[in-house]
């Protein structure tokens, strides 16, 4: 849990940045300009695997449906698991989101950069119901992860409060986040799948 130690798998400077990830059936699985990769733990090499569209950002696996779940600023949306495209589920009633993570019993958690908080998100409807405040202002990328293990939520954040890139857990219950530590050189990090 030192996020001073990260090290680089491959250089990624003339590819597009991972916006989001989730680990699913022993795959890292990344999102990045709207194409849907799988990314190999090793070498750090993209295999393209197709293009869901509708300007998804975050990634979340559900372990409990088996769904791959993408979240766009504003809505949520099925990835279909052959043809890789997205499947819209519902708008969320606000905008803002830039993390998607699922936990173990199968419940949607997104960030609102917008807002500053928390949300469940209905997997049905896409329905957003704010739970509480992260206690920071986040700004520009985020990522979140459940990690089964743990039991914990991690969020890669950008505190824009102090300008640099942290490594913190999330609460489900009140939505308040507590930081565990600074990534090397306040970097931001995203793509990120636990």
């Amino acid at each position: 849990e030192n996020p001073e130690h990260l090290f680089s798998l491959a250089d990624q400077t003339n590819l597009g940045y991972l916006s989001g990830a989730t680990w699913m059936d022993g795959k890292w699985y990344a999102i990045a300009n709207d194409t849907l990769y799988t990314i190999d733990t090793i070498t750090g090499v993209r295999t393209f695997m197709g293009v869901p569209g509708s300007y998804i950002s975050s990634l979340a696996w559900d372990p409990v449906s088996g769904k791959l779940y993408g979240l766009s600023w504003v809505s949520l949306y099925e990835i279909d698991p052959y043809s890789y495209e997205s499947i819209y589920v519902g708008y969320s009633g606000t905008e803002g989101f830039s993390a998607l993570a699922c936990t173990s019993d199968g419940m949607l958690y997104a960030l609102n950069i917008e807002d500053d908080q928390i949300y469940e998100i209905n997997k049905n409807t896409g329905e957003a119901i704010a739970i509480g405040p992260i206690g920071f202002d986040a700004q520009f990328e985020q990522d979140m992860e459940f990690d089964p293990v743990s039991g914990n939520i991690y969020l890669t954040a950008f505190n824009n409060d102090d300008g640099q890139g942290e490594l913190r857990t999330v609460d489900p219950i009140t939505g308040s986040t507590v930081y565990i530590g600074t990534f090397r050189g306040g970097m931001e990090v995203t793509g990120f799948a636990i």
